[in-house]
């Protein structure tokens, strides 16, 4: 034993990282050398410092790993809650908009959980060397199973092993280790990590995002080269139902509320329609900065003084008219301020423009036009549009039980409306309105801070029961009126820029692109709410008992509700307005064909975890959990490892294999030369050999290695 004692004596010296690897022989210098310098460290039965029991690896592998999966965790929580503050996640941070407009959600979310399995598995090794170590130096374990404890500490495949040795030990007493349990739950913890990456997949749903604001083409004008007007022509629009595209409105301080002397004013309106056809395209837009058609208007509603006669129905004219009703209907349509069992009837009256001009008007060719638009003047001025808006209680029977004509009698003014009572209990209310409208391209600015919609009126077609609601809000009827964006339309911006993207080569008698295609939308709308400059009335009421032109019975439904909800005739004149031009406009977007480079940012479906708000978000916060649990018990086991261990170096190899070599084990090492695990394991079990030994420092020596763990042939030192 005395040669093989001063192998292992050498072998003791060489502890450390540089010294393990040093080559078999050495000179006589060298080994006083190293004698030398064991001389200078601490005694060994002293704690070891960090960079000797845990090494600059394994301390690396600790806690550089925890700091990243803490990194990872930080992450994640950015991928799951860095939706920003503003709708449509517009204010997230920038590397998570990134990761989402180009749908890399999925496969950096798998990735992440890819590092931190690695990073746990790593960790979970070196943790089972550290308890591997604990256990041989503060516990003890069979002499069957110190071999492997031993080289554990330096090379670990995993906590099963580890665990599977001590429970199966046959010892009640092994069930008290803290390392034993602290190993389980370790292992636990890694295995229900290893799937994390479905656990945090779980989470992802289908999300709109708006994307980065890009330059796109977008055909927002039209050459109509072979377009030659004789006269005002427009298509047959009076009958479609109307459009609610989603529009830019500039913000106003419109409020229509009549001045003590009935006098309303809607103010001046400004709104820029979406070149984009279908209602999803257009509702996907959040931002658009380019050219675009631009509605003016205002409108000024007055109390009429009317002089003249009511007639019998026999004594009437009505060449020309569309559609008779005779209908005696009594029908609650269910509106706010509705007369009850009776059926609301309203309608306006195109009755000429402003210096009786409609006959030289009529003729113009569209281009010719702009001559005698009204854009800078007053609604009241020359060649703007005059209109009377009716509202009525009065019913067929009534009208029958006048015979004889009489004159008008004197009207009580109620705001803009000027109320004449035709017979006992029946009135007519009327409201003279002036409309100042043009058309002209703009370069805007349009941006919707939330989601945008364009509202459905709720109607079977056949009952009178309905809802108009969303429709009268998304024109904006209050006063004052609610800005843009609370009516889920778009901010606009009109923006000075003479550029040629603009304004384009000249196209048709000395007219750009985007001045004609104003002109031919200006003559279609002022035919569509003029009746081609033919006075006379419009229907605005879904069942109705007078003599007028017939509209789609939803803008009749609409009409009417305006006016009994609101009570203002200037705002069903402007919502009739409004719904032509968009309807019109929607009509004539299919003939645009030139094209112009836009600034436009667009919502888009991508896939991302959560939000958590309104999605449960289990996998997160299970993984969180998983992970915060193996931090701690990784924690734990490393301050247990470093503050109480002696003699055992992580990752290192030699040490492990020296403490072997001990009179208690040198039977076993003798028959083990060429056999297998098993077989000793048997024979020891067999013999009663298999005692409970464990790693210490013999009295007397600075030898470590292992003995008995009670009465063995040395006595462990005290320490």
């Amino acid at each position: 034993m005395t040669s093989s004692e001063n192998v292992v004596s050498s072998s003791e010296t060489a502890t450390s990282d540089d010294t393990t690897h040093s080559e078999a022989p050495q000179s006589t210098s060298r080994r006083d050398s190293l004698t030398s310098s064991e001389q200078a460290k601490p005694p060994i039965s002293d704690r070891l410092p960090l960079r000797e029991s845990l090494g600059w690896t394994g301390a690396a592998t600790i806690f550089g790993g925890s700091i990243l999966i803490i990194a990872s965790i930080g992450f994640l929580s950015l991928l799951w809650f860095g939706y920003g503050d503003r709708p449509e996640a517009a204010s997230a941070p920038w590397i998570w908009r990134q990761i989402a407009v180009h749908d890399w959600m999925t496969r950096t979310i798998t990735i992440s959980a890819l590092v931190l399995r690695s990073v746990v598995s790593l960790q979970v090794a070196l943790c089972t060397s550290m308890i591997a170590a604990l256990v041989l130096e503060k516990r003890s374990t069979r002499k069957s199973d110190v071999a492997y404890l031993s080289i554990a500490r330096s090379i670990s495949d995993g906590p099963r092993k580890v665990v599977q040795l001590l429970l199966s030990s046959r010892s009640w007493s092994v069930l008290i280790y803290a390392e034993l349990w602290l190993l389980c739950l370790l292992a636990s913890v890694m295995l229900a990590l290893q799937f994390s990456s479905t656990l945090l997949l779980s989470d992802i749903h289908d999300f709109i995002i708006v994307s980065d604001v890009e330059a796109r083409p977008v055909q927002n004008r039209g050459s109509f080269t072979g377009l030659r007007d004789n006269g005002v022509q427009t298509p047959t629009l009076v009958s479609n139902d109307p459009t609610y595209a989603v529009f830019g409105e500039e913000r106003s301080t419109s409020n229509m509320t009549p001045t003590a002397s009935g006098f309303s004013d809607t103010g001046i309106i400004r709104r820029g329609y979406l070149p984009f056809i279908g209602s999803e395209n257009r509702t996907s837009v959040r931002e658009y900065r380019g050219s675009t058609l631009v509605t003016n208007s205002r409108i000024v509603c007055v109390p009429p003084q009317i002089q003249g006669h009511i007639i019998p129905q026999t004594g009437l004219e009505y060449s020309g008219v569309l559609c008779v009703l005779t209908l005696d209907v009594r029908t609650c349509l269910l509106i706010a301020g509705v007369l009850e069992n009776v059926s609301a009837q309203s309608n306006l009256c195109f009755i000429e423009t402003v210096g009786v001009t409609t006959d030289a008007i009529s003729i113009l060719y569209s281009y010719e036009l702009l001559e005698f638009l009204n854009t800078e003047s007053e609604p009241w001025s020359l060649n703007s549009t005059m209109f009377l808006i009716f509202r009525s209680t009065l019913t067929t029977d009534d009208l029958d039980e006048i015979v004889d004509a009489y004159p008008i009698p004197p009207a009580e003014a109620t705001g803009e409306w000027n109320r004449y009572e035709v017979l006992n209990g029946g009135f007519v209310d009327v409201s003279l309105c002036f409309t100042r409208f043009y058309i002209e391209s703009h370069y805007v600015n349009m941006t919707a801070q939330r989601p945008t919609r364009e509202p459905i009126v709720i109607w079977d077609g056949f009952t009178a029961e309905h809802d108009t609601t969303a429709a009268s809000a998304f024109i904006g009827l209050e006063s004052p009126m609610k800005p843009p964006r609370d009516r889920g339309l778009m901010d606009m911006e009109i923006l000075a820029k003479s550029d040629e993207s603009v304004t384009g080569p000249k196209a048709i008698d000395g007219l750009t692109s985007a001045e004609l295609s104003a002109v031919i939308l200006q003559t279609s709308i002022i035919g569509v709410t003029t009746n081609l400059f033919l006075p006379g009335s419009i229907s605005g009421c879904l069942l109705c008992n007078d003599y007028s032109f017939a509209t789609s019975q939803e803008f009749g439904l609409l009409f009417s509700d305006i006016i009994e909800s609101t009570g203002r005739a200037a705002s069903a004149l402007h919502a009739f307005i409004a719904l032509a031009s968009a309807t019109v406009y929607d009509t004539y977007l299919k003939a645009f064909n030139i094209t112009e480079l836009v600034d436009i940012s667009v919502t888009t479906l991508v896939r991302t975890p959560g939000p958590c708000s309104k999605h449960r978000c289990s996998g997160f916060i299970t993984v969180t959990a998983l992970l915060c649990a193996h931090l701690v018990i990784v924690m734990v086991i490393t301050a247990l490892f470093v503050g109480q261990v002696r003699y055992s170096r992580c990752s290192n190899t030699w040490h492990a294999v020296a403490q072997l070599i001990s009179e208690e084990l040198e039977d076993v090492l003798d028959k083990s030369n060429n056999a297998k695990d098993g077989l000793i394991t048997k024979a020891l079990r067999s013999d009663g050999k298999d005692d409970f030994v464990k790693l210490g420092l013999t009295s007397g020596s600075a030898r470590v290695q292992i003995f008995k763990q009670a009465g063995g042939c040395r006595k462990q030192r005290e320490h």
